[in-house]
């Protein structure tokens, strides 16, 4: 499908960017402070489009510290453990814990 993989980084490796842009996605993944830019493939494009347009980069990357605080507050309401046995059970108290969440919010 469409749309941006957010990751810190700690997942800035070549085999990363291609994996995300191959799938369709574009990958917006905050670079190491010692990158370079090595011909043309997916983790230089992604450099270069964040040199163009650090407002545009920084925008999307900051839809990830949103989705990490979602999941923070999540797991501090509702712990991080499921306690039910079976797969179809675990599933269905994570689909509970996700509509009281939204109740919640």
């Amino acid at each position: 499908g469409a749309g941006c993989v957010m990751l810190d980084a700690a997942y800035d490796a070549y085999e990363n960017y291609r994996a995300i842009r191959y799938s369709g996605r574009r990958p917006v993944i905050d670079p190491r402070k010692d990158h370079t830019l090595k011909g043309y493939n997916p983790r230089a494009e992604m450099i270069r489009w964040q040199e163009k347009n650090p407002e545009e980069f920084e925008k999307a990357y900051h839809r990830r510290s949103i989705v990490e605080s979602m999941f923070s507050s999540f797991k501090f309401r509702f712990t991080a453990v499921v306690r039910a046995k079976t797969l179809p059970t675990q599933r269905l108290q994570l689909l509970f814990r996700c509509a009281c969440c939204n109740l919640l919010s």
